[in-house]
This record gives structure tokens, sequence and C-alpha cells, in this order.
């Protein structure tokens, strides 16, 4: 129920450009460990090549280039985001760029 209400507009930003981003926020790892799986199946039901992800502390180092580059869609927390993502902008720059 909750989670299709930032599902929808990521999935209609995907239909529109393939290769839009999205980063959604929970408060925790774990929460954002329990979405995964729900959002993997939604999306790979309606839009097969969206890809979805966490990004946290756990997120091995040597996993995260690559999932910055196949990921569209990532599962993070706010310490990630302060951290790691804003602290290394431009790494992340083409994911900012198609939020």
């Amino acid at each position: 129920g909750k989670s299709l209400a930032f599902a929808l507009p990521i999935l209609e930003a995907y239909r529109k450009d393939p290769n839009s981003k999205a980063l959604v926020l929970f408060p925790t790892k774990a929460l954002a460990q329990d979405q995964l799986g729900k959002l993997q199946k939604l999306f790979q039901q309606v839009c097969p090549g969206l890809g979805v992800c966490t990004f946290d502390g756990d997120t091995p180092k040597d996993d995260r280039a690559r999932l910055l580059k196949s990921c569209h869609v990532f599962l993070t927390n706010p310490d990630m985001l302060h951290f790691t993502i804003l602290a290394s902008h431009a790494r992340w720059r083409h994911v900012l760029e198609h939020l």
C-alpha cells in the first residue's frame, strides 16, 4: 500500500525516460532492506529493465561503482545521503542529474 505512493511516480518517470534515477530514503537500513525485495518484484513485473538496489553502510565498497552504473532506484538512508552521496557528489553526478 504505502510503497505504491512512491513506486508509481518512479515507474512513470522510468517509462518516460529510461535514464531516470530515484533516491528513496528510509530512516533505517533494515527498513530499506525489507522494501528491496518488494520493490524488485514490482519493478520487474512492470518495467523489467528498472534496477533497484540498497546503498548503505553494508554495501560492499567493491560493488558501489557497479551499482552507480547499473541501478536506477537507490534505497538508502539519511546518513549515506549526507556522508557518502553528497560528500562524493562528483562521483554521483550522473545519478543526481537524473533524479
